[in-house]
This record gives C-alpha cells, sequence and structure tokens, in this order.
C-alpha cells in the first residue's frame, strides 16, 4: 500500500512538471570547455541545412540542473556552433542526463537526444572534478582547477538546434524527423568564474558519436546560473522535403 501511495504521488508531481512548461531553472551549476576537434567529425555529428563552422569546434558542459520547482538532476551535453538562415545558434548532438522524468519530456516535447548515465559532479574551493560512467565504463572526465571570479558577466539568450527523431513501429519507417529550434531565455550569472581545463573522452556509444579527438581545449569555466527553458519552433521537415 505505501508503495502505491508513493508511485501515486510521485506520478502527481511529474505530471505538474509535465504542465509547466515552459521551465523555469534557477541556480544551476556548471562547467563549461571549449575545445577544437576535427572539422569533418563536425560536418559528421551536424545535420543538414544547418551549417556547422569551420574550425572544428565543440563545447561541453557537466554539472547540476535545478528546476525552479525544487526538482535536481545532473546533465552533461554538447553543443556545436552552427548557423542556419543567419540565425547562429548550438546544435546538440549528444546529452547524458541522470534521471528518467528529465530524459522522457526532453524527447517528446522538444526531441532533445538524451540518454541515461551515472554522472559525478563534486566541487569545491579550488577545483571541480566530473565524469561520466556509463555500463562500468568512463566515457568522460573533467578536471577543472578554479581562478578568477569575473563580476557583471551578462548572460545570454540562446538558440538551440536538436533533431527530433522518432522511428516507426513499421520496418523501415520513420514517424518524425525534424530540425527544430529551441529558445532559452532570461539568463543571468550569479557567478562566473575562469578555468583551467583537462578533458578526456573515450568512445561514446549513443547518438552515433563514437570518438572525439581533442586537439586543444580553448576555454574553460564554472558558473551558476538562472534561465528559462521555452517553447521552440521547427525549422526543417525532413519528411515533407521527400
Amino acid at each position: 500500500m505505501k508503495t502505491l501511495i508513493s508511485t501515486v504521488i510521485l506520478l502527481l508531481f511529474f505530471g505538474s512538471l509535465a504542465k509547466s512548461q515552459p521551465y523555469p531553472y534557477k541556480g544551476s551549476e556548471f562547467v563549461s570547455i571549449a575545445f577544437q576537434t576535427s572539422p569533418d567529425l563536425v560536418n559528421k555529428l551536424v545535420p543538414k541545412p544547418l551549417i556547422a563552422n569551420t574550425e572544428g569546434l565543440i563545447g561541453i558542459a557537466i554539472g547540476l540542473q535545478r528546476m525552479e520547482s525544487g526538482f535536481t538532476y545532473h546533465e552533461m551535453y554538447l553543443a556545436i556552433p552552427v548557423e542556419l538562415n543567419g540565425k547562429k545558434g548550438a546544435f546538440i548532438p549528444l546529452m547524458y542526463l541522470n534521471k528518467a522524468m528529465p530524459i522522457y519530456r526532453g524527447r517528446e516535447i522538444w526531441g532533445f537526444p538524451k540518454y541515461d548515465a551515472e554522472i559525478n559532479f563534486q566541487k569545491d574551493d579550488k577545483k571541480v572534478t566530473a565524469s561520466i560512467y556509463k555500463d562500468g565504463k568512463l566515457l568522460i572526465e573533467a578536471d577543472l582547477e578554479l581562478g578568477n571570479v569575473i563580476s557583471n558577466i551578462k548572460g545570454s539568450d540562446n538558440l538551440l538546434f536538436v533533431l527530433k527523431y522518432i522511428p516507426s513501429v513499421e520496418e523501415g519507417s520513420i514517424d518524425v524527423k525534424k530540425l527544430n529550434s529551441v529558445f532559452m531565455t532570461n539568463s543571468t550569472y550569479t557567478k562566473y568564474q575562469e578555468a583551467t581545463a583537462k578533458l578526456i573522452i573515450n568512445n561514446i556509444p549513443d547518438a552515433s558519436i563514437g570518438e572525439i579527438p581533442i586537439l586543444k581545449i580553448l576555454d574553460a569555466s564554472y558558473s551558476e546560473s538562472n534561465f528559462i527553458l521555452g517553447f521552440g519552433k521547427t525549422e526543417y521537415d525532413y519528411l515533407k522535403q521527400k
């Protein structure tokens, strides 16, 4: 009986979250690392009609998401600078999360490429360590030495692109294949700190990622921020173009 009551409470809680779109976040903590890889790999990961950056630039972020509702979860994502019809943004080819609810809501609503993994994130006054494990294998490891705190860093509203892909129950068919844009608004930093970083990325089994060679680390930081994950727009419907 207690188990049933607990399940009902969880379902009601998740249901209330599902109705609260857009989703406000408050006090999220993340480390971000920008690095350079092969331009050919970047082109492979970015779907047309998006135009990928030509320098092989990718960003990775790992941290703790705090929703204004009080719900928290750990998350990692890759972001590739792209352009579409003169609009600059970031394409998200892969995300790892450690809780089910934000995985399935993110997939169903926007089409975020979310997968489950074990995420470790630890911070003290001098450093941050983060790692991603799946099926007992280390996929990603980041170590950051924290430096100067930068004041008066203004947040910017970010434009994200995701490929929403839903295969069909019928063999060889696809139900949904759309390039969507997603808007992050009301972004503010409550803390921004420079850092130096070491990053290891092993073979990634999900989203057809594979190996991502790290040629050069360009920038790193730690931040605490607020933002709203809002509605989006279908930019390109691949099935209608056939």
